[in-house]
């Protein structure tokens, strides 16, 4: 096994992948993680009912504000396509078990250097 570095770049700034919470609480200010975190509770308070859509999909997992800054351009330069062409189906089978909650324990988990279930150590 190989080490490897993955991270996104956003707004200037890397970010690990998968997400350290608190790395991105710093690297995107409190202001913007609060709306992140806000469009999250509204989407799943109000969901697009029988999503069609990658990008109807994404927001009802992620809220408005997560896909925007992180999966529509992404989504949109890797395969080509606008995400409103992309269908729910294909968002559903490529993105099984990411979920924000899920994400956000695991971050935090992973930036304190709790080991996850399993003593598999984070990554660096």
């Amino acid at each position: 096994m190989r080490p490897r570095l993955s991270r996104i770049y956003y707004a200037g700034k890397f970010y690990a992948y998968p997400l350290k919470a608190f790395e991105a609480l710093r690297n995107l200010g409190l202001a913007q993680s609060i709306r992140c975190l806000a469009s999250y509770v509204y989407a799943r308070a109000f969901p697009v009912r029988d999503p069609k859509t990658f990008h109807q999909w994404m927001r009802n997992h992620f809220g408005e504000r997560l896909f925007s800054i992180f999966f529509k351009t992404y989504t949109e330069k890797v395969w080509g396509m606008d995400c409103d062409e992309i269908s729910a189906d294909w968002a559903a089978q490529r993105i099984k078990g990411l979920d924000l909650s899920k994400a956000l324990t695991d971050g935090l988990r992973r930036s304190l250097g709790v080991k996850p279930q399993g003593g598999i150590p984070p990554r660096p």
